[in-house]
């Protein structure tokens, strides 16, 4: 009897399609009964699968949220890697951390809790916290070697200013139910703009004829 062979690229889908079903059960029971509520074991039970094939996919709680916080930065890569190469240094920043704001913007309630889970976790102290900002200092470091960016800024601790920013204003958003949801965005850019001015090199003002 010849055996069945499962091509390598089927069973590969079936472990994404489980992390997947698994990350996606539990935020919802971090949504639904917050952060310290939810136990391996309820998500386990939920995704109807065994407490070890939890801990073969996410080893922690707050590996979940880690998850979560990647999809949204993956969103920002997704973004630069088809914007226009002539874009400026300004657009590229804002429109990788717009594209961010928007899909926390598209299910305002849940991402509105996952952020609060986020704090709880202590995330911004967790590994990769500062993913975000290394992906900025790439497009600022981008940025200057064009000569877009001004040569006395620092584009490491540029990033890291601009990442507080967006932090800041996610937090604000987050901690406030009364804001509507398009609010994030609003609020990011009315700090963000002003700051990448000043990281911008001046135009050359036009010559007369």
């Amino acid at each position: 009897m010849v055996p069945i062979v499962i091509p390598s690229g089927r069973r590969e889908r079936k472990k994404l399609d489980t992390r997947e079903r698994l990350l996606q059960v539990a935020l919802a029971l971090f949504v639904a009964h917050g952060y310290e509520a939810t136990s391996m074991d309820e998500i386990a039970e939920r995704s109807d699968v065994s407490r070890g094939t939890v801990f073969n996919y996410f080893a922690r709680k707050e590996d979940f949220l880690l998850a979560w916080i990647e999809s949204r930065r993956a969103a920002a890569r997704a973004v630069l890697a088809r914007i226009d190469a002539r874009s400026s240094t300004a657009t590229r920043v804002r429109d990788a951390l717009v594209a961010i704001c928007r899909l926390h913007e598209r299910d305002g309630r849940a991402s509105r809790a996952l952020v609060r889970c986020w704090l709880r976790c202590g995330g911004p102290l967790l590994e990769h916290a500062a993913d975000t900002a290394l992906l900025l200092r790439g497009v600022l470091r981008a940025g200057r070697a064009r000569g877009d960016v001004r040569r006395d800024v620092s584009c490491d601790a540029a990033a890291r200013a601009i990442h507080a920013l967006y932090l800041g204003a996610l937090y604000r958003w987050a901690a406030d139910a009364r804001l509507g949801s398009s609010t994030l965005t609003r609020d990011l850019l009315a700090g963000l703009d002003p700051y990448l001015r000043g990281l911008l090199v001046a135009p050359n003002p036009r010559r007369k004829s």
